[in-house]
């Protein structure tokens, strides 16, 4: 909501342009029981403090503001404050400047009081709002009452008998052909060139095409993924991920003529197609040598879903920051992150995650059912071991899992198995860890949500598990082996930046769950956190209480249709 000149200006020294009783009428009227979120100079301007009966969010850089008011609660983004809103929906941003700025990509709607004059003297203003992409209701509706006269002024600088008209704007689902959103000539398809290395980047990148074209039905899109983008591109990929797909350093030398091979097709495509813009999915070693060709040749970049530079390797800032236009983040830290680092171009959409869980618990059976279908005891709680879906990962932590949990003998302990993997593998692990206890341990394939969702604990490796299990509300204990040397943990913790490895702890910025790394993940370690979680005690309940807050933070934001429409409009 914001009053606006015909000039765009919406305030002069932290204050408005003219006083409108009926405006703050209507205002009163729209934002009365929701949340309203603004800047720290629009907060310090009302009158009598915090807005009554609403929800009242101050965004501010700074960490140590204060706002003076118990009621009144502190972000440090727009992703944040509207992560942090309790009331219901939609949140209402009331200004200033820089917070419509962020906050119009993310706006479905826009409710503005319209000034019928110009404020030569004005110093904020509001974006500028592009008629392809918005339209003006037209119809009268209760919220717009029609013309109107100021009544008063404001202070010194009162203004009598300014013009005014109540205007609300929707944004279009669909964005005409024939404008384009600014992406290319006039008159001229819009060009995707998406690059995703691996499976997850398949699935994220086939939600993108599909919103992109959603919005604009005629783009053509080429891309690297897998099948689940040619399926929403109607074409095959110009290289598979499957054929991408190597881990590790040795892996990668063997492999690097294939690489370079790849490498030399993405950049041919950009050279002789001529796309309107690059889209990266993640695999940042291989994208971001695609970013600097392409940036090279004037073509823009953006960067769906932000490689971890915030815990690895974050030398490639640099290379983000002179290639990648935008970076659409799906963890709520990563845009601070990138602004601590000189990087502005960094926006959270949401998380996949939040949608992906939230559609399987809709899907899934009862325990009991669960519990028949795989040969379980329905009365006895279940420990599920999630050793991870790289071969290493599971050798490396499914022992340690498997000897802490078997020692709880009134529990079962059920192990989740990837697809991808062969069942050898974790018969293998069985056999050779507790020979005695093979056939007691259940294996279940390729339902890993559900057999999560159903246990008391849970015992995952590092990585998005951990994510997906804190939405699934299970307490868990975080297990990354690998190598198990003191050496190697004090090598890696020089690599590593930040507090935290999980992304429950990292999203909430506090320690949620127990991570035991390398050296630390030994068979009592395990076993001590599990023994406090299965009981009904203060951890179990902390860690309960920790996911709500790492919940809150996510939000439900669809972040394929967010990033859709944030690339469409930035070019406009």
């Amino acid at each position: 909501m914001a009053v606006v000149a015909d000039d765009g200006a919406i305030g002069r020294d932290g204050g408005l342009l003219c006083h409108l009783p009926e405006d703050l009428r209507r205002f009163k009227a729209l934002t009365m029981g929701h949340t309203v979120v603004m800047g720290r100079r629009t907060f310090e301007s009302l009158p009598k403090g915090p807005l009554p009966g609403r929800e009242n969010i101050v965004v501010t850089r700074n960490a140590a503001y204060a706002p003076g008011y118990d009621t009144v609660r502190v972000a440090h983004s727009l992703e944040q404050a509207i992560s942090m809103a309790t009331m219901p929906e939609p949140v209402m941003v009331i200004g200033g400047g820089e917070i419509y700025r962020q906050a119009l990509p993310l706006a479905s709607t826009l409710h503005l009081t319209r000034l019928h004059a110009t404020f030569p003297d004005a110093d904020t203003w509001f974006p500028a709002i592009d008629p392809n992409e918005w339209q003006e209701l037209s119809s009268p509706h209760p919220e717009r009452p029609g013309q109107g006269r100021a009544l008063q002024g404001d202070g010194e600088d009162a203004r009598q008998g300014v013009s005014y008209d109540f205007v609300t704007f929707e944004r279009k689902e669909t964005i005409a052909p024939s404008f384009r959103m600014g992406l290319g000539e006039a008159g001229e398809t819009p060009r995707y060139l998406i690059l995703a290395g691996e499976a997850s980047g398949d699935l994220h990148g086939s939600r993108l095409i599909a919103e992109l074209r959603r919005l604009q039905p005629e783009a053509q899109v080429r891309f690297f993924g897998g099948d689940m983008m040619a399926a929403a591109a109607g074409r095959d990929p110009e290289v598979h991920y499957r054929d991408m797909a190597f881990m590790g350093f040795i892996e990668v030398i063997k492999h690097l003529p294939a690489i370079l091979g790849f490498m030399r097709t993405a950049k041919k495509i950009i050279d002789d197609w001529q796309p309107t813009v690059v889209i990266l999915i993640d695999y940042p070693s291989f994208n971001l040598k695609i970013a600097k060709h392409a940036a090279g040749r004037g073509i823009p970049v953006h960067y769906f879903i932000s490689p971890k530079v915030w815990v690895w390797k974050q030398w490639r800032v640099k290379d983000i920051k002179r290639h990648v236009k935008a970076v659409y983040c799906i963890l709520p830290f990563e845009p601070e992150f990138y602004r601590g680092k000189g990087y502005g171009g960094a926006t959270y959409v949401g998380n996949p995650t939040v949608a992906e869980v939230a559609e399987a618990i809709a899907a899934m059976p009862s325990r009991d059912e669960f519990c028949v279908a795989h040969g379980l005891d329905p009365a006895k709680p279940i420990i599920a071991l999630v050793p991870g879906s790289r071969l290493k990962e599971i050798r490396d932590n499914l022992p340690s899992m498997l000897q802490a949990a078997t020692r709880h003998h009134d529990c079962q302990a059920v192990i989740a198995a990837a697809p991808s993997v062969d069942l050898s593998v974790y018969h293998d692990i069985l056999n050779t860890v507790a020979p005695g206890i093979g056939p007691a341990v259940p294996i279940v394939v390729g339902l890993t949500f559900t057999l999560v969702r159903n246990a008391s604990v849970a015992l995952v490796t590092s990585g998005t598990a951990t994510l997906e299990t804190a939405l699934l509300g299970t307490p868990q204990v975080a297990c990354y082996r690998m190598d198990a040397s003191r050496i190697a943990y004090w090598f890696y913790s020089k690599l590593l930046s930040g507090k935290y490895v999980t992304l429950p702890n990292l999203i909430a910025d506090e320690p949620i769950i127990p991570e035991l790394l390398m050296h630390h993940c030994t068979v009592d370690a395990i076993d001590a956190h599990l023994t406090a979680l299965l009981a009904d005690g203060s951890d179990r309940r902390a860690q309960l209480d920790g996911y709500a807050r790492v919940a809150a933070r996510l939000t439900t934001a669809s972040c394929a249709a967010t990033t859709a429409r944030l690339i469409v409009s930035s070019h406009s």
